[in-house]
């Protein structure tokens, strides 16, 4: 009898499910290096892309591209939007960094964790900012139409992102998952995630660590094997009885892709970029160079908030 061929999310969900279970169930754990980087990945056919630049995407129309062999499948904000929604208001702070004043105070992930909530403090007071338009008050968020993924959203009966290097004193901590909904008054929602993460240890230029392998493979694992719970009594259901979670369809049953955009936050004081993507059989994972945060001044706050707040292609 003919095989009948993989359609829609099938053969993403077969593949993601399978690294999940032989790398970060195992290999990744047992293999990292002592600095919890990873070397291995590409024997899993992930196809891993360091050095990407993100900056270009700047220069570039709102349509599907090739950059350095990656299919781009959103957008960031605009920079424009930037001025239109000012960022006022912050509360959080996080200081500058001289490694070599360090008077060991603060320890790596207190200011990994400052850099965080720092951008994300800023993303949330551009979303919640009003904008005078036509007469009528509309909010970033109303315009962008992003919102935190919270429960009972069937997505987060997947298991969690956080999680803990294999000599268990360091960790990474995973914030706010945000989505874009196709309609403000639907719980429709596309399938492009955005996210950020801070670390315990230091990043190295072109390397991945654990954390961020685990968190960009859990992050697409748990989107393409979400449940349908369209109405508000079956997302509860769905909660609060997760053992029942195979009599229901799959949300993104034709989706192929599950693009991620990942912000995560290492030590001393910096921060990086990934994308991450399927293309059929492979996992595609972009990386970007290390950004420094060490002097707030001239740290890229502007350029990651534009990431965090990055659409589907489809918007």
């Amino acid at each position: 009898m003919p095989q009948h061929p993989q359609h829609g999310s099938q053969v993403a969900r077969e593949r993601l499910n399978i690294i999940w279970e032989k790398l970060v169930c195992g290999v990744a754990t047992e293999r990292s290096r002592t600095d919890g980087h990873v070397e291995f990945i590409n024997d899993f056919q992930i196809d891993h892309h360091p050095g990407f630049d993100f900056e270009a995407l700047n220069k570039s129309g709102y349509s599907i591209e090739t950059r350095s062999r990656a299919l781009i499948w959103f957008k960031p904000l605009p920079e424009d939007m930037l001025e239109r929604y000012p960022c006022k208001g912050l509360t959080k702070e996080f200081d500058d960094y001289d490694s070599t004043q360090n008077d060991g105070k603060l320890r790596n992930e207190d200011r990994t964790r400052a850099v965080h909530d720092y951008v994300e403090e800023c993303s949330r007071l551009r979303m919640g900012r009003s904008l005078s338009t036509l007469g009528a008050e509309r909010s970033l968020m109303d315009y962008l139409k992003i919102h935190i993924v919270e429960s009972p959203s069937p997505y987060l009966v997947g298991p969690g992102l956080d999680g803990s290097y294999p000599q268990l004193v360091d960790y990474w901590r995973v914030g706010n998952i945000y989505e874009t909904m196709t309609d403000t008054n639907t719980v429709q929602s596309y399938p492009l995630l955005t996210l950020q993460a801070w670390h315990t240890l230091n990043g190295k230029e072109d390397m991945i660590l654990l954390g961020e392998l685990y968190t960009l493979i859990c992050a697409m694992r748990n989107r393409v094997n979400q449940r349908r719970a369209d109405d508000p009594d079956e997302r509860k259901a769905l909660w609060d009885f997760p053992a029942d979670v195979e009599y229901c369809g799959f949300q993104f049953e034709s989706e192929i892709h599950f693009p991620v955009v990942f912000l995560s936050y290492v030590g001393p004081q910096h921060g990086r970029i990934f994308y991450a993507y399927m293309d059929r059989y492979r996992l595609v994972i972009c990386q970007s160079k290390l950004y420094s945060f060490e002097k707030k001044e001239s740290a890229p706050v502007d350029f990651f908030t534009r990431m965090l707040l990055s659409r589907p292609l489809q918007y």
